[in-house]
């Protein structure tokens, strides 16, 4: 795993996982600790990024098909904005409910993101 940011109450972060990878990591699965989230990446250059904690099984669901994006972002008591504040040059942390997140910060209803398994190895 590499050291991606540091965020204030979660601590250190790194990407365990890209699962979508464009110029940038767009999805990817990210640990703190004990602490496993799915981490949407919404703006790049702003640093403005959506991350659900989740679990190991979720992100199965999420990889074989059984759950959309989506709904794999809002399956979780915990849903926050990881934000880039660039006059202080740190990440800071905002919880929030899945009913608050603008349908335009999260994927569309029905995108899947599906993955072979053979040999229960991704």
């Amino acid at each position: 795993m590499k050291k991606w940011i540091s965020v204030d109450s979660i601590g250190d972060i790194s990407i365990e996982k890209e699962l979508l990878y464009m110029d940038y990591p767009v999805l990817f699965v990210a640990r703190s600790g004990e602490d496993i989230f799915l981490v949407e990446n919404i703006d790049n250059e702003e640093g403005i990024f959506l991350a659900s904690k989740t679990t190991y099984r979720k992100i199965l669901d999420l990889l074989t098909g059984k759950n959309d994006i989506r709904s794999s972002m809002l399956d979780s008591d915990r849903i926050r904005y990881i934000l880039y504040d660039s006059q202080k040059d740190e990440y800071c942390q905002r919880e929030v409910s899945a009913e608050s997140i603008p349908d335009e910060d999260l994927p569309d209803r029905g995108t899947f993101y599906t993955c072979i398994i053979k040999h229960g190895v991704l």
